[in-house]
């Protein structure tokens, strides 16, 4: 057995669930073996590792330092799509899947039916996902007076934070677009006597 999947968002906000989507199939020229009539049922554990700030630098093996966000595992009879998930993260980072079918890790009556074990690689990017940061924005209005102290017009101070610590130098990766350096923000003005 061998899968392919995706995530099911491409982004998400801080404490969403993590979503995978994963299609279940078999090695070129293999079937799904049943035994006496009942399909032969698989294991594939699914985890859900942060790699920080920045996405994996690329597909490969799963580094030794990795953060294990979430564990999951999905039993299979047969070809098709299934749906797994781990709690949400706690705060912005980029997220990336690895699913594995260990032969070893299966029930022993079952182990003889699968040829090999299969896993795929670490930083996939159709495999990665965007926990956004949650911005945090404060402004103040300050009346600047002209020399004589009367009012010559209004300023809103505006304080924004909540990003990563390489906001906005991030330039893009695993099909992520890179950092927008500016914000739009709008100033309305309300009439005397205006509710």
């Amino acid at each position: 057995p061998v899968a392919s999947h995706t995530v099911g968002s491409r982004t998400v906000a801080i404490g969403d669930q993590l979503v995978d989507q994963v299609t279940v199939g078999t090695a070129q020229g293999d079937t799904w073996l049943a035994v006496e009539g009942q399909p032969v049922p698989v294991r594939f554990v699914g985890t859900a590792y942060s790699t920080g700030t920045q996405p994996a630098a690329g597909p490969g093996p799963v580094p030794a330092d990795a953060v294990v966000l979430g564990t999951t595992e999905l039993t299979v009879t047969g070809p098709g799509t299934y749906q797994a998930s781990v709690p949400g993260a706690g705060a912005g980072q980029f997220v990336t899947w690895v699913w594995r079918m260990v032969r070893a890790e299966q029930p022993a009556q079952w182990q003889q039916y699968l040829r090999a074990d299969w896993q795929d690689a670490f930083g996939l990017p159709a495999e990665t996902t965007s926990v956004r940061h949650r911005a945090q924005v404060s402004s103040q209005v300050v009346v600047e007076n002209d020399a004589t102290g009367r009012p010559a017009g209004l300023a809103d101070d505006v304080v924004v934070g909540g990003f990563p610590d390489d906001h906005p130098d991030f330039a893009g990766g695993a099909g992520f677009t890179a950092d927008r350096p500016t914000i739009a923000q709008s100033l309305w003005y309300f009439p005397q006597g205006a509710e």
